[in-house]
This record gives C-alpha cells, structure tokens and sequence, in this order.
C-alpha cells in the first residue's frame, strides 16, 4: 500500500522488479485465495471482504492476472442506500476508505474487461 501511494503522488515513477521466483510464488497464493466473485484474506477463509478484495485486485494488476468474473457484481452488492460502500456482504456502516477501494477496484475492472 505504500507503494501504491507514493506512485499516486508521484515519488516513484517506475516499476519495482521482483525476481520471477517472488512472483511465481505470490502469483501461486493470489491464486488460493480467488474465489468467483473476488479474494478471501487468506487460502482457509471463506468470506470474500472489500479489503481483500481490493489487495487482491491490486496484485492481480500487478501482475497481470485477471480479476475474477463476479468482482464487480460483489461491489455492487456493496453499495448502502446513502451512496457509500460497506466493507461486508454481511453489513455495516459506509465509509470513506470503503468507497475508495470500491470505486477504485470496480473501475479498474470494467476498465480491464
């Protein structure tokens, strides 16, 4: 996350080279952690959050891999009435955090496809 805010103000303009073995190996455990309609935190857990969702959509798009299908679809199921995004399919209040990484994750990926 550091990372993505110095590129958003500008510090760093360049890409950050990872040995192909990091990647292979975070490309691996992105994958055990997709599930149809986003990320769940970790390979054992089975409850798909806007956080994970949105670190995972962030990796993926590092490296290039595609977003799960149902991604926008979960954020969708996101939105409150008031505008604002919720962190769980399960509930809660909007924040402003929440909206960032919902709107940023929905439209990198109708961007993308």
């Amino acid at each position: 996350m550091a990372l993505e805010i110095m590129n958003a103000i500008g510090v760093i303009g360049y890409p950050i080279a990872m040995p192909s073995l990091y990647i292979e190996k975070i490309s691996s455990f992105l994958k055990q952690c997709t599930v149809k309609n986003g990320y769940v935190a970790n390979p054992t857990a089975s409850s798909v959050t806007l956080e994970s969702t949105y670190a995972g959509h962030q990796i993926a798009r590092h490296l290039r891999i595609p977003d799960p299908l149902g991604i926008t679809n979960f954020i969708d199921a996101l939105q409150n009435v008031n505008g604002g995004f919720k962190r769980s399919p399960f509930g809660g209040i909007s924040t402003l955090e929440s909206c960032y990484m919902a709107v940023s994750t929905a439209s990198d990926s109708l961007r993308l496809h």
